[in-house]
This record gives C-alpha cells, structure tokens and sequence, in this order.
C-alpha cells in the first residue's frame, strides 16, 4: 500500500498567484490537467485501488505520529461581488468609486433612486429591553423622549437618563423605572389606569437626543448595546412561542440615514472604497427591503436585520466615532445611489476578501447572476492579513469535532479527500469531500467540513485564527500512512 511518501497529498487547486503578466489558466482547468498526468502514474492506480476496495491500512491505526490536517486559503468571506479588501486596492491605485462598482458588478448601472424613507431594521428579540436616553441635555423639548402607542396616543414623556426596562406582560406592557422604593410602572397613571394595555409601544426621539438600547435575554439573533438617533423605536410583541417576549424594531430610517450607521468597513479607508461600500449597502438594503415586501410569505414586521444575516448596523457608534464624519461624508456624496440592472436593485453581494478569485453566484448562491461572475481581481492583496492563511490541524482533533457535530463521527481523522464540483475561483463550497478516519468514512460538501470545523473550533475556545475564513482553500494530510491517496479527482501533493 502507497504512504504519504508515496501519494500525493490531496490539493483540490492551485494557488493563484505567480508572475505578473504571465498567461494562467483556471483553477479548474490547472487542476484538471494535473489529474491527468498523475492518473497515468502507476503510484495512482495503486492509489485508485485503495479506493475501490476501501482499504484501511493497520499500520495506519497503529503510526504513533500524529496525523497532521493543514488547510491552506485565501480570502475571508464567500467572496462574490465585492471585495473590500480588493476596493481597498482599487482606491489606493486611484480608482473612482464608479470604476471600482464597474469591476465587481459588470453589466450593472450606477443610478439615483427616489428616497425611501421608512427602513425597517430588527434590532432584536429578547424577553425585555432597557431603553436609556444618551446625554439627554436638560430642559429638553417635551417630544424629544415621547412615548406613544400604536395610534400615536401620548403615554408619558422621559427626559432624563435613567434608564427605562420594557417588559411584555398580559395584554400589553410593562415600563418600569428605578426610584428610591425600587422600580415604578409609568404605565400606571395616577388613576390606576394602565397606560400600556396595547399592542405596541413607539419611542420618539430626535437627532442629538440618541438612545441606547439593551436586550435582556435576548432569544433570537440581533444586536445589543448600541444607540441610535434616527428614526422611532418600536416594542411589540414576539408573535411566536416564546410567549411573552418583545422584538425591537428601529422604523422610519431613510436609506441614508441606514447606511450611516453600517459598520462595515473602516472608515478611515480610501473616500472612494466609503463610497463604493456605501453604494453596494444601500443597494443591498434597498434590494432585500423592496423584495421582502413584495413577497407574501415575509411575515416580519422589519425590513432588515441589524446583524450579518443582512448588513452589520451599530447606528450611531458608526457615525460620531473616529473617522466617522469620512464615512458620513462618503454616504452623503453617493445619496441615493444604487446600482440596477435592467431597471431593477442587483443583489450586491459583498465579502471582506476573495483570495484573489471572486466566485460565481450560481456557484456559492445557486442564482447564478448575470453581474456577479467570477473574474481575477489582482487587488484583493493589497495590505490584506488575510490575503493568504494556513491552519493545521490533527486527526484527533478534527475526528473529535465531526463526532460532535451532527455529521457524525468516523474517529481520528486519516485522509480528506476532495473532489467534483469546484467553483471557476477554486472554492469548494459544492465539491465533495470525502473525510476517512480510523472507524469510517463520510461524505459531504466543502460548506459542511468548513463548517464542522469552525464550529469545532469555536466550541473549544479557539477564535479567528484557528478558523477556515473561506471555502477558496486546499488540504494536505501529512504524517501518517495514507489509506486512500485517491488521484481521481483532487491535486496532491508529496509531504515535506
């Protein structure tokens, strides 16, 4: 049986990096071309036959050296549309904001749109919220912390800085705030009355009087501890078990003042990457807004979320923070603009970086998209830290994290074996990955096996750097006596 000195290492693609100017195939054609000559060897059909009779080696279970897995990649993120990292590049050399769209959404038009003035964007949904006015100055105009119900009735007004707790109780509400015996319901008037007997609960604010906003148990995704000083905070009740809960909801925003608050980029980057990521966002939100609105079965009473299930929106962290007036100021130069294609919003797919390939769509999406291929982008480099990374990893700890997934278990980890459907980038998001251990084997997608092992990571304490950024990625399997070392499909290489 061949060992690892005998197998090439599995390599499902080439790097994409070289000479500059020199004439490059694609990842998929390079690796195609590699399969063939290293089919022809005798050291693969001995490989092959490993394959098709599933041969697991003895002196594999019992090689007292450790089994090392090493992933090697680039880019952070799915990597179609955008790169930030890339915009970056672009604007460093002198690249419009136009011409850096142009590269990343060909065929699309840099348009201004109509104003839409009432973004809806989920903050999140928790049992309670405590609602705390932001230096709210003295001597406030009367409305600038109202309460009011659905019907626009006035409850009560809060001037002050002490912070307000909003409960869900039976029928209604719950707004209560500290005093020198404890807490009071302001929903109580002086009558007995309760104020709070509705079916949502509206905080009024103004620009300059921000408020902050905390969740308590939060129960779903959604944001906490940030403020916010455009447009109404909306309480009402979470329609779905757990009872008693609330969702928070920021109404009222115009796309603009949306885009000021994403926390997307630095905004101490280049004014012509601000303004290509402001332009890309806001076509982002006005595209989700529009179409969930006109879907029946979007049931939500938001537009956007305020995490990376949509866009990241920290609101007024993002605009009074350092350089934030640079990403105001790039969100007020592009007002309103959008790109469209044949008349309608595209889906402005956006990542941090792409590894020096963006993807196809219909690769990483299943839409394929005519304004979203995948194409070379040379830029994407440029002072990026994740440009390119390498994670290592052993058998025993990556069996260890697909018996603790729901994937299933196969034990120490000996050989992974990629193959089939790779993108036109490299990414294996859909190729097949064959993971062998000591007590099976297992099948699944490239998505799946980045996934086991992120979350493997991250359940044992393990951060970023521990983490497979993206599926634009090879595997090495090294020290232990290779039980598969299949060529049909994957590059391989020979261990150091």
């Amino acid at each position: 049986m061949p060992t690892v000195e005998g197998c090439l290492e599995l390599r499902h693609q080439t790097r994409h990096h070289g000479v500059a100017g020199a004439q490059r195939e694609s990842p998929r054609t390079l690796m195609a071309n590699y399969t063939k000559r290293a089919s022809a060897s005798l050291l693969g059909a001995l490989c092959a036959v490993a394959v098709v009779v599933g041969l697991l080696p003895a002196a594999a279970q019992q090689d007292p050296n450790p089994v090392m897995i090493t992933v090697e990649g680039g880019g952070w993120g799915h990597g179609v549309g955008m790169s930030q990292y890339g915009a970056f590049g672009r604007a460093a050399r002198g690249d419009s904001h136009a011409d850096i769209l142009d590269f990343y959404y060909p065929g699309s038009n840099l348009t201004t749109v109509e104003d839409f003035d009432d973004i809806r964007i989920h903050i999140h949904s928790a049992q309670g919220t405590v609602i705390n006015p932001v230096n709210a100055p003295s001597g406030s105009a009367a409305d600038d912390n109202e309460i009011v119900d659905g019907d626009v009735h006035h409850i009560f007004e809060h001037r002050n800085g002490t912070p307000l707790t909003v409960d869900k109780n039976r029928g209604g509400f719950s707004i209560t705030r500290p005093n020198s015996s404890g807490t009071r319901n302001l929903c109580i008037d002086d009558e007995g009355d309760d104020r709070c007997r509705v079916d949502e609960l509206r905080f009024r604010f103004q620009q300059g009087n921000p408020i902050h906003v905390d969740a308590i148990n939060r129960v779903s995704i959604g944001t906490d501890g940030n403020a916010y000083q455009w447009g109404e905070l909306v309480v009402s009740e979470r329609a779905q078990a757990p009872n008693k809960t609330l969702w928070v909801v920021l109404e009222g925003l115009t796309l603009d003042q949306y885009i000021y608050g994403l926390a997307e980029v630095p905004s101490s980057w280049p004014s012509a990457t601000l303004q290509a990521q402001s332009v890309a966002a806001r076509t982002y939100g006005y595209d989700r807004a529009t179409t969930r609105r006109a879907t029946s079965n979007w049931e939500w009473p938001w537009d956007l979320y305020s995490t990376v299930n949509d866009q990241v929106y920290h609101g007024l962290s993002k605009e009074i923070g350092e350089f934030g007036p640079a990403w105001v100021a790039a969100v007020d130069a592009t007002s309103n603009q959008v790109l469209l294609y044949d008349g309608d919003p595209i889906t402005a797919f956006y990542s941090s970086s792409n590894g020096g390939w963006t993807e196809e769509s219909g690769y990483v999406f299943v839409t394929q998209l005519p304004y979203l291929p995948a194409k070379r982008d040379n830029r994407d480099s440029y002072q990026n830290p994740y440009a390119t990374w390498r994670r290592d990893y052993t058998g025993d700890e990556v069996g260890r994290w697909f018996t603790n997934s729901s994937v299933g278990g196969v034990g120490m980890v000996t050989d992974v074996i990629v193959s089939g459907n790779i993108g036109e980038s490299g990414r294996v998001d859909r190729a097949t990955v064959t993971v062998i251990g000591l007590n099976g084997t297992l099948e699944g997608s490239g998505n799946t096996f980045r996934n086991v092992i992120n979350a493997g990571v991250a359940r044992e304490g393990g951060g970023l750097s521990r983490q497979v950024l993206s599926t634009n990625d090879t595997v090495s399997v090294w020290g232990a006596e290779d039980p598969v070392g299949a060529l049909e499909k994957g590059h391989r290489r020979k261990s150091a």
